[in-house]
């Protein structure tokens, strides 16, 4: 029992201090993208969960057998929503590989927007 629950008081900690290692050293937003917020409606099913779906939810990395999966919107809390903006978009640390300046441009809309679901 001891050791349970420090194995999950240390993988909190842990997770704790991924989210928040790197905040004091994020650059600021590029909000010069190539689509125009105003007029595209960029929405979480219609756009963004294909996006993560495609490119985030692949073996070994967020498909939820090490990493959390995205899913649907409904399990996407506030935070998780802007850590996607911050690591796809700003950071653009995710995924690892590399994207296209059209999905960092989707990404940045879709929190211009309020992170609207439909």
């Amino acid at each position: 029992m001891k050791q349970t629950t420090l194995f999950i008081t240390g993988l909190v900690l842990f997770s704790m201090y991924l989210i928040t290692s790197c905040a004091d050293k994020l650059p600021e937003p590029n909000n010069n993208t190539g689509l125009d917020c105003s007029t595209t409606a960029i929405s979480y099913t219609g756009h963004v969960q294909s996006i993560l779906a495609n490119k985030c939810e692949t073996a070994g990395c967020h498909d939820g057998s090490g990493l959390q999966a995205f899913g649907a919107y409904s399990n996407l809390s506030q935070a998780r929503k802007e850590q996607i903006y911050q690591r796809v978009a700003v950071v653009k640390n995710m995924p690892p590989s590399g994207t296209s300046s059209e999905v960092i441009d989707t990404i940045s809309c879709w929190q211009s927007l309020g992170y609207p679901e439909n």
